[in-house]
């Protein structure tokens, strides 16, 4: 829903008394805000039936009107837009339930290489090779550069 500010309000609401004045739209509370909606300009379906009404010199009858209220405020477009908004929120909790399958998996992935640190160690293996085996593959990579430096040539000073 969208705050007018009150002189904006006030614009609205005396243009579409105005309105319904020139139309013979009699002043009660759900023609007032079919009314008031169609001065906002913020719906365009509802001004574009309501100008080809006028434009068609339709009158507006109290049938019409309850009927022009029915479509765009009545129950259906309520249930209509809160159909949209739990279409949403479906859509909004199947993600979140995604990314908690995500994360559980993570976490499982976690355990099972915490599992496996310890089994070595309950192998009884040495500290070196428990070392090796904790370690991640680019520690293991550069421990096994600086066993070979002595291979290398001296670096250019």
């Amino acid at each position: 829903m969208i705050n007018d500010s009150r002189e904006q309000a006030a614009e609205f609401a005396t243009t579409a008394t105005r309105l319904m004045q020139e139309h013979g739209v009699a002043p009660t509370p759900a023609n007032f805000q079919v009314w008031y909606s169609y001065a906002t300009g913020r719906d365009a379906a509802l001004n574009r039936a309501i100008d080809i009404l006028v434009s068609n010199d339709c009158e507006f009858n109290e049938a019409r009107n309850a009927e022009i209220y029915e479509q765009f405020f009545g129950l259906d477009a309520r249930g209509a837009a809160l159909e949209e908004a739990g279409g949403k929120l479906e859509e909004l909790v199947s993600t979140v339930v995604t990314q908690i399958g995500d994360a559980r998996e993570d976490v499982s992935g976690f355990g099972d290489r915490v599992e496996g640190l310890s089994r070595p160690a309950q192998e009884n293996l040495s500290a070196d090779d428990l070392r090796k085996v904790a370690s991640p593959p680019a520690l293991r990579l550069g421990a096994s550069r600086k066993s070979k430096r002595h291979l290398l040539p001296p670096a250019a000073g």
